[in-house]
């Protein structure tokens, strides 16, 4: 009787041992390590390889040099116009052109130090040229509006 005793005292141990003093939620509950691994983590976060830095410059590149060109052509295109509208089209366009020429220098400038930046200061240059270059769209989008003798922003 006395080792059924024990032997009981023996198992109740174990088990209080094995649960630890958990609830039944505690038990039941994912690691820490399950939950980081569970939880998707945007790109941004992820460390910035060189060959993902790369594919990022080459990506920017590309899109700000097709935006350039888009931009230098609808130029081209709105400097027709003004020549067709008189001599103070024309006297706006030059003004406008010379405002413009200088946002796409600027905007070829910051371009080249983002190709050369490293992974420490990419997202910022990235930033910069995207911003010159959406400065350079939106004074030519105010341009069209002068020269047509339309309010800024409309089609």
């Amino acid at each position: 009787m006395a080792s059924i005793e024990r032997c009981s005292c023996i198992v109740f141990a174990v088990v209080l041992l094995a649960l630890g003093g958990c609830t039944e939620e505690e038990r039941h509950r994912p690691s820490p390590e399950a939950l980081q691994a569970a939880r998707p983590h945007p790109p941004e976060i992820d460390k910035l390889t060189p060959h993902r830095l790369a594919e990022e410059k080459d990506a920017l590149v590309k899109k700000v040099k097709d935006g350039l060109d888009k931009l230098q052509k609808n130029m081209a295109e709105l400097q027709v116009v003004a020549e067709a509208k008189g001599d103070q089209a024309k006297a706006d366009f030059e003004k406008i052109k010379a405002d413009i020429d200088k946002k796409l220098t600027t905007t070829n400038e910051e371009l080249a130090k983002a190709k050369a930046a490293g992974p420490e200061t990419w997202e910022n240059m990235k930033a910069g040229v995207k911003a010159c270059l959406r400065d350079a769209n939106y004074t030519y989008t105010k341009a069209v509006a002068r020269i047509e003798g339309k309010p800024a922003g409309v089609e």
